[in-house]
């Protein structure tokens, strides 16, 4: 996969055209006209002024005509993060979601037992870890009643469909 970043371009101008190759691509670029033609491909390009004095340059993604700093070659075509499908949506880890709780609940028992490794491979009511003889008894049940706490919320979450 090739990356483009808009500065590799104007960054390291002299002047408004320029010829080379980028990562084994003939490129010429004309910044009057705002095109760069990437062996057969053409990329428009953007400017609009910058705070103290001259442009900032963007491309135009060819797929979806939107300013761009950086564009990626899959197969030879270039194109932005969206349209090639390299940005994909994460696992949302907020309160909403069942997996944050039952970390929660994990941290929970590490607290007791620092090496604690999940028997099933995955937290379970019955995993809490019993009294260690250092502990005081208020300390132990404020961390029971917490674990339960955040594995309800796990399942409650997990049952909605979260």
């Amino acid at each position: 996969m090739m990356k483009l970043t808009i500065e590799q371009f104007v960054g390291m101008m002299d002047s408004s055209r320029a010829k080379g190759m980028s990562e084994g691509e003939p490129f010429e670029i004309d910044l009057e006209a705002e095109s760069l033609y990437l062996g057969s491909q053409y990329i428009p390009l953007e400017s609009r002024p910058a705070n103290y004095g001259g442009k900032q340059w963007y491309f135009i993604c060819p797929g979806c005509d939107t300013k761009r700093r950086v564009l990626y070659g899959v197969v030879g075509f270039m194109a932005c993060g969206e349209c090639q499908g390299i940005y994909k949506q994460t696992r949302n880890r907020t309160k909403t979601d069942c997996g944050y709780w039952w970390d929660m609940a994990l941290k929970e028992i590490r607290k007791l037992d620092p090496n604690f490794k999940p028997p099933k491979g995955y937290v379970d009511y019955d995993d809490f870890p019993k009294r260690p003889k250092w502990m005081r008894w208020p300390d132990y049940l404020k961390r029971w009643r917490k674990f339960h706490k955040y594995m309800d919320k796990a399942h409650t979450l997990w049952l909605r469909g979260w």
